[in-house]
């Protein structure tokens, strides 16, 4: 699979510390192995077109992806209970 993140999502993930950041882009990678990878809890949140999944980055934060065909895009990533407040909204 695929995979980009949107300009929206860096922006996002430079705000954070490095103490957060190094672990995301160690989740990441992970991912991109293995997406199936059950610490990283990839699963669909959306049934709509194009559906939305997440993926479990470090302990409280997850990263929310759009996927388009066989490809991924991450579009953001938050804490965890900012994530709840999204999906309620789906």
């Amino acid at each position: 699979m695929k995979s980009q993140a949107a300009p929206e999502f860096w922006q996002m993930y430079h705000t954070f510390s490095e103490n957060i950041r190094r672990p995301v882009v160690a989740a990441y990678r992970l991912w991109l192995e293995n997406p199936r990878l059950p610490r990283l809890r990839f699963k669909p949140i959306s049934d709509t077109i194009p559906p939305y999944y997440s993926v479990g980055m470090i302990r409280n934060y997850r990263a929310v992806c759009e996927l388009t065909g066989d490809a991924i895009t991450y579009t953001f990533i938050v804490n965890h209970a900012e994530y709840e407040r999204y999906i309620e909204n789906l």
